[in-house]
């Protein structure tokens, strides 16, 4: 998608950095899952057919701000209060060592988001008029997905479990 608007060679390559970087989480967490499980899990086929690459700018800075701007940002926040919750409960320190990767990655994943929304609203030099619309995009956007994920999961009433890393809702919230 990104390509498709013409963004620069340095944030595509970190594009992809952070790519193979989710792919490690999930590698990783798989592992884990299988080791306390006591059996050995695997990844099926990635559903390609639900797949769509967007080429609007307007759709790819919607997707940016809910996907990766918050989604990147909340997640940091997630996974450093289960990586508190399992070290607070003694849990498995391979849990430990996977939740600091996740950390310190999605720390970065974060700012390279919001680097990327920067180059989505300025880096082709958009009228002020069409910057306007942008800013207007990214505010409603971001107030949609904020109320979406504090209305979902502060009505929850649900139990963690600590030792995993397994947060209740409202301590997601």
């Amino acid at each position: 998608e990104l390509m498709a608007l013409g963004a620069p060679a340095n944030l595509l390559l970190a594009t992809q950095e952070a790519a193979a970087d989710e792919i490690k989480h999930a590698q990783s967490a798989l592992e884990i899952v299988s080791a306390l499980g006591g059996e050995t899990l695997e990844f099926g086929r990635f559903p390609t057919d639900q797949v769509t690459l967007r080429m609007d700018r307007d759709e790819i800075i919607i997707s940016m701000i809910c996907e990766a701007c918050l989604g990147e940002t909340m997640g940091v926040c997630e996974a450093q209060e289960m990586l508190e919750q399992v070290r607070y409960d003694q849990g498995p320190n391979i849990l430990v060592n996977h939740l600091q990767m996740v950390v310190n990655d999605e720390s970065r994943h974060a700012t390279l988001a919001w680097q990327t929304l920067k180059w989505l609203l300025e880096g082709d030099q958009p009228s002020q008029s069409e910057l306007e619309h942008r800013y207007t995009l990214i505010l409603d956007s971001t107030m949609v997905q904020l109320s979406k994920y504090f209305l979902h999961n502060s009505d929850q009433n649900d139990s963690s479990e600590g030792a995993f890393g397994l947060l209740s809702s409202k301590s997601r919230c």
